[in-house]
């Protein structure tokens, strides 16, 4: 019996194809929801317009931060299953004509 030791690489990519796919679905909704909060910030009192403008501001640097960081992590994922990928290969092809020679 033989074990063989692999990378999960197809799970990496998937799981970085889901990562994208989820990040940019929140930063369709993400954008939604501040150009609602935008109309409503415009029917508030002056005076309640600028500190609300603020946390606007606020709120909308960190859902960027936070939804680069979100692609950044895809994109290393499925950079290191590229990798791994071809690390198994080449470890594979290494051991050509090797299976049989082992000592027995």
């Amino acid at each position: 019996m033989s074990d063989v030791l692999q990378f999960p690489t197809t799970h990496m990519s998937e799981k970085a194809r889901v990562i994208h796919n989820e990040t940019s679905n929140l930063t369709d909704q993400t954008l939604s929801h501040i150009q609602q909060i935008q109309q409503h910030h415009a029917s508030l009192p002056g005076s309640m317009q600028g500190p609300f403008g603020d946390f606007i501001s606020i709120l909308q640097q960190h859902m960027s931060n936070g939804q680069s960081l979100r692609e950044q992590i895809g994109t290393l994922l499925g950079n290191a299953a590229h990798a791994a990928s071809g690390t198994d290969g080449s470890i594979a092809d290494s051991f050509t004509g090797f299976e049989n020679s082992a000592p027995h």
